[in-house]
């Protein structure tokens, strides 16, 4: 597989650019790249519309779960809501279906048609993503560029936060982490595989720490899930062990590069597992299901929602 990539070079690098536009959607001097990707992936899919046909017959009932949001969301807009919900869900039928074709289609260009060639793809995405934030963590001259052109957030919230967003992504708080969490149960699942993925897992592990500790929690519920349904609980004794080992010796390592603040920060995320555990409200996940949840305050809102994004709101007025 790695050979067979490595002879289409040119290929595999149209697919990992187009994937992280698509997974992390950087922003580049305060502006979305999504236009590229859309604009891409539009004129693709035209100059291969019998193919698309084909591809889309595969996944009726998705499409119309898709059509029936877009119609839903631009009827609660007109009642009301926040027509940035009809612009997300259109974003998702580019990213669940068009995006999905063009991947497939370019794969098999260079002879992939396997699951493995998805896979793979998906961890060297992730490496990407953590050879990015790496060089960041380490080279805080090259960090200052990555902010100055790359970043989503205002200098105030930066500041706040010099412990975290190392990377290029429009939510490298949030959803970069949890992605990077999926990539990281990938390398597990397929390391015997892909060999070579393993060097890559101590830098994944590096770029979850420093920006959305919750891919922990993503990677953490769904290895374990995974080997329940494997039934194959020795091996997820053995991966347990090896990840804490390997988790121990990047925060050593992280000394060197990281203040007091980053590593307490760190830190804080084991604690607030125990303490959730120990059922203990002064943990971040007793926050996120007591004071962040927010409850439909009338039958209406329990039927059709509030028609805005609750969260996307309180985001917007810190970082103001």
């Amino acid at each position: 597989m790695l050979k067979l990539f490595l002879d289409n070079s040119l290929y595999v690098l149209i697919i990992l650019i187009l994937s992280y536009l698509n997974f992390h959607a950087p922003i580049y001097e305060g502006n979305y790249t999504f236009p590229i990707l859309f604009i891409f992936l539009s004129i693709y899919s035209l100059l291969n519309f019998r193919k698309l046909v084909m591809f889309l017959q595969c996944f009726k009932k998705e499409l119309t779960f898709i059509l029936f949001f877009i119609f839903y969301c631009s009827l609660r807009a007109l009642l009301g809501g926040d027509s940035s919900f009809i612009s997300m869900w259109v974003r998702t039928f580019f990213e669940f279906f068009l995006f999905s074709f063009v991947i497939i289609d370019i794969l098999r260009k260079i002879g992939v048609s396997s699951l493995d060639g998805l896979n793979a793809t998906l961890i060297m995405l992730g490496c990407v993503g953590a050879i990015i934030s790496t060089a960041c963590i380490v080279n805080p001259a090259f960090n200052m560029i990555v902010k100055a052109h790359f970043s989503v957030y205002n200098d105030s919230y930066l500041s706040d936060l010099t412990y975290r967003c190392f990377g290029i992504s429009d939510s490298l708080t949030y959803s970069y982490g949890i992605i990077q969490g999926i990539i990281l149960l990938l390398c597990i699942i397929y390391i015997k595989k892909f060999k070579w993925s393993l060097f890559m897992i101590p830098f994944i592990v590096l770029s979850i720490l420093l920006n959305a500790r919750t891919g922990f929690i993503v990677f953490g519920s769904s290895l374990l899930l995974y080997y329940i349904l494997s039934k194959r609980f020795s091996n997820l004794i053995a991966v347990i062990m090896v990840g804490i080992l390997i988790t121990a010796i990047v925060m050593q390592l992280l000394r060197a590069y990281i203040d007091s603040d980053g590593l307490i920060w760190i830190e804080n995320f084991f604690i607030d597992i125990q303490n959730s555990f120990s059922q203990k409200n002064e943990s971040t996940f007793g926050t996120l299901l007591g004071d962040m949840a927010v409850w439909p305050s009338n039958v209406m809102e329990w039927f059709f929602g509030k028609g805005f994004s609750i969260l996307t709101i309180a985001l917007y007025r810190y970082q103001a």
